[in-house]
């Protein structure tokens, strides 16, 4: 896993959020003998959100579900 800095726009306010970013793996066609993969998702954790120009983690007023949104904008952004 790398650690990644994104800023997005979420619910109208700029925010700067630091984690950690593991690309997907491209899927291996199956084959007839059973051969082949999936392939997995990218994934992002995210451990720091500050509003833009601030000093201050937030990270912690946000519910688990905002935080999944969160990280998705952020997915969204960096497999653009």
């Amino acid at each position: 896993m790398k650690t990644e800095v994104v800023t997005i726009n979420y619910m109208d306010i700029e925010l700067v959020v630091i984690g950690y970013y593991e690309a997907g793996t491209d899927s291996v066609q199956y084959n007839s003998d059973l051969s082949g993969y999936p392939g997995d998702p990218a994934i992002f954790e995210a451990d720091e959100i500050y509003v833009s120009d601030s000093n201050i983690n937030i990270i912690d007023m946000f519910v688990s579900l905002q935080l999944q949104e969160i990280e998705d904008l952020v997915l969204i952004k960096l497999t653009e």
